[in-house]
Order: structure tokens, then C-alpha cells, then sequence
């Protein structure tokens, strides 16, 4: 792959059935995004306090704070651990 070949070029050379090809092939490029990227799969998205609610995906800093992020999710810069932030808000008060 990193030849520029294709799954099925693959395939054919190795005798590897292309949909086996196909997966270890996503696997590896996973792996080589979250080298590049911090948070390169968003897995600390799940935990950070500006997350959006179950309903959306995303994130709801701009909505909390007013102001933009800037960054692009893989490379985020305003990731803090927590509770969501309208969890927050709202507890204690009654839903």
C-alpha cells in the first residue's frame, strides 16, 4: 500500500482473498493516522468536557465558551478531561 498499489493488486500477488486484504489495509491506515494525530480516532472526544450531547455528535465548545476552537478534532487543543459541561450545569437542579 505504501507502494501506491491497490487491495487488489495485493490480492493477486499474494493470493490473500482481496476482502482480507481490505481489512488488515484499514487497520494499518488507522494506525498510521493515530501516529500523525494526537487524536487521531477522537477517542479522548468521549471523555472531554466540551462533547456534544448523546443526541449530536461533535463538539459544543463554541456554544459554551463563545468562541471558535480552531483545530481541526484529530489535533485538538482545547481537550480537558471531564464531566460534560451541561451535565454540569444541570446537576443537582433536577432534570
Amino acid at each position: 500500500m505504501k507502494e501506491g498499489k491497490t487491495y487488489k493488486q495485493i490480492s493477486e500477488e499474494t493470493g490473500i482473498h482481496p476482502g482480507t486484504v481490505g481489512i488488515y489495509g484499514g487497520k494499518l491506515k488507522k494506525a498510521e493516522m493515530e501516529k500523525k494525530c494526537f487524536n487521531g480516532d477522537r477517542h479522548l472526544c468521549r471523555t472531554c468536557k466540551y462533547r456534544a450531547s448523546d443526541a449530536r455528535k461533535g463538539c459544543d465548545y463554541i456554544l459554551i465558551t463563545d468562541h471558535e476552537r480552531g483545530c481541526d478534532p484529530s489535533e485538538c487543543t482545547k481537550y480537558e478531561k471531564g464531566v460534560r459541561y451541561r451535565e454540569i450545569k444541570t446537576k443537582g437542579k433536577g432534570k
